[in-house]
């Protein structure tokens, strides 16, 4: 399946692959949200062997524990966070249930898990071309990814839509953890706020620039550019001359 969805639920919008959980056009705390996305499990680094019975030195299987799947084999200095633990942290952030959850699941047999909340405030360009703004928690259970929260405004209901919010994110900034042996301890809730204050600024800065450019006209042959310049093409690719169109009437 392209989405690559092992569980999620969601509510407003039904997702273009229509899987997963809706909960309807309403309000959903944290705790309704981990149940109805099915994350309510938990993950366990264990010793890693080969067939032959020798353990294979400095490197742990990460199983999840309800399913036995093995999802990543990471180094001694890997520690997990839980999906439980990424809501209360994120919960914690937004201000002690007072978050509002919007999309939730995970990808694969649950390498990579993902918390959306919608927030309140969106951006609307010269007056009618609205922008949502989300605040997105990653987590990674297969040792490839950081803990990461961020702002994005893209709606995450699948791999491809996170990857693009993860891509999105890293430019405006927001606030990143590595797996490693001490992430519990660094997991600071008054850090998290003050770093996504400052990426949540850059959403401001956004639509300032946008307003100033939104009045400004552009040729064809101006966009064009702008769009060559920005996705560049190996080779100029020649576009076929539409064609005429025959009216064809009956003899007289």
């Amino acid at each position: 399946m392209p989405a690559n969805i092992d569980t999620m639920a969601y509510t407003g919008e039904v997702p273009w692959h229509r899987e997963g959980v809706d909960l309807g056009d309403r309000y959903v705390k944290y705790e309704e949200m981990l149940a109805a996305a099915q994350l309510d499990w938990g993950v366990s680094v264990r010793e890693l062997f080969l067939q032959t019975g020798t353990e294979v030195p400095n490197h742990f299987a990460i199983v999840r524990d309800d399913s036995g799947s093995i999802l990543g084999v990471v180094s001694r200095r890997y520690r997990p966070v839980q999906n439980r633990r990424a809501f209360e942290f994120l919960d914690a952030v937004i201000g002690g249930g007072q978050a509002v959850y919007h999309t939730a699941g995970s990808l694969g047999q649950g390498e990579k898990t993902w918390i959306l909340v919608k927030l309140p405030e969106s951006i609307e360009v010269a007056g009618h071309d609205r922008i949502d703004n989300y605040l997105a928690l990653v987590n990674s259970h297969d040792g490839k990814g950081a803990f990461q929260a961020l702002w994005t405004p893209i709606r995450v209901v699948c791999e491809n839509t996170l990857n693009l919010a993860t891509r999105n994110g890293k430019i405006r900034s927001g606030y990143r953890l590595s797996h490693f042996m001490n992430i519990e301890s660094r997991m600071n809730v008054d850090d998290a706020k003050e770093a996504l204050g400052l990426a949540g600024r850059a959403m401001a800065e956004f639509k300032e620039i946008a307003e100033r450019l939104a009045p400004v006209p552009m040729t064809d042959e101006q966009v064009a550019g702008f769009l060559q310049r920005l996705v560049p093409l190996a080779r100029k690719v020649a576009l076929p001359a539409p064609k005429k169109a025959v009216l064809l009437l009956p003899e007289p």
